[in-house]
């Protein structure tokens, strides 16, 4: 079978919003597993800088923020209410709303319009892009 080219300005459109959300945290989820993957292999630890492993379990722990904000993303777009999320977070309700609402709005934005304002004359608009990449070309992504 021959390989089909695929345009994200188009192809975006053939997806749900919690199809978009569930598809970026399946991203954000292989990164984190990718990253920790890394981490496994003990044949260069005589050539690490001191503090080095610190910085790398931090760097996993940011990304595994990254991974909640995505399953709560998602689970709100599955319709999820903010006291079912509050609860697995063992918060408030008001808490997890305060805490993600925010990125929820940048979500929804960005999904509406996937790019910062362009300059004219820019060269590369992906540079300027506000979607997630898993979002705005879902068929590499899914991948």
């Amino acid at each position: 079978m021959a390989d089909v080219e695929h345009d994200p300005e188009t192809e975006r459109y053939a997806y749900s919003p919690k199809a978009f959300a569930r598809l970026v945290l399946s991203y954000e989820l292989r990164e984190l597993a990718d990253r920790a993957e890394a981490g496994v292999p003990t044949g260069s630890d005589d050539c690490a800088e001191p503090g080095e492993e610190v910085g790398d379990a931090l760097g996993l722990v940011h990304q595994a923020q990254e991974v909640l904000t995505r399953a709560v993303l998602f689970e709100r777009a599955k319709g999820t209410s903010w006291e079912a999320i509050a609860e697995q977070m063992g918060n408030k309700r008001q808490s997890a709303h305060e805490r993600y609402r925010e990125a929820e709005q940048e979500w929804k934005d960005a999904l509406h319009e996937p790019f910062n304002p362009i300059p004219p004359g820019a060269r590369v608009p992906t540079d300027f892009l506000r979607l997630h990449e898993a979002a705005y070309a879902p068929i590499d992504a899914g991948r």
